[in-house]
């Protein structure tokens, strides 16, 4: 109990009548704290429940609990497992990909930040993609919205993330809130976790 009132009075503080950043700060630790348990819930709900089958089958009320206790889980190696199951292959977090699926495709998940770029109320960092050069097929990149409370999903296949990584082996890329999307991999979006567990597969 009090680890959720500790959340709710860090949730107080993002309520949109928020004013705007005037500055491209780095996230405070709240606000790191903040992005990641509204990632973890949204996983849990709208993965998880859904799709996972030992848990989409648990009764309401245990499905309840683990929906008011993201924190207690490995969100993410359930994210792992949930995918492979829709994919119809199997998790195996071999280096440099994360499924036995036809193409070796890696999963990398990835917040928005709360913060506009350089004061923007448009533009938004999302979270560096790191450790891209070792990877073998596609990455099944999974971007938190914090903003919309959703998961935008895109598959980059290797010519692609490669042109993208900078001389620290990573991806930098922004969020445009106007169009909704991120403009340098736009185009390998896919509408929902089904064509994005399954595409390539």
């Amino acid at each position: 109990m009090q680890q959720i009132k500790s959340y709710l009075s860090i949730f107080s503080k993002f309520w949109p009548n928020t004013p705007p950043p005037t500055s491209e700060p780095p996230p405070t630790s709240d606000q790191l704290l903040f992005t990641d348990f509204k990632k973890k819930q949204h996983i849990v709900k709208n993965i998880v429940l859904n799709h996972c089958p030992y848990y989409s089958s648990a009764p309401k009320d245990i499905q309840n609990w683990i929906l008011s206790h993201p924190e207690h889980f490995d969100c993410l190696y359930l994210m792992e497992k949930t995918i492979a199951t829709i994919g119809g292959y199997e998790f195996v977090n071999e280096q440099g990909y994360d499924f036995n699926d036809s193409c070796k495709s890696d999963l990398k998940t990835v917040s928005i930040s709360v913060n506009g770029r350089r004061g923007s109320q448009v533009s938004f960092a999302v979270t560096p993609i790191r450790n891209v050069k070792s990877k073998i097929g596609p990455i099944r990149l999974a971007v938190y919205n914090i903003h919309s409370d959703e998961m935008m999903y895109y598959v980059l296949e290797p010519e692609l993330y490669r042109s993208l990584m900078d001389k620290t082996d990573a991806i930098k890329l922004y969020y445009n809130m106007e169009l909704n999307g991120i403009a340098r991999i736009e185009h390998t979006r896919k509408k929902d976790i089904i064509e994005f567990a399954t595409y390539l597969a």
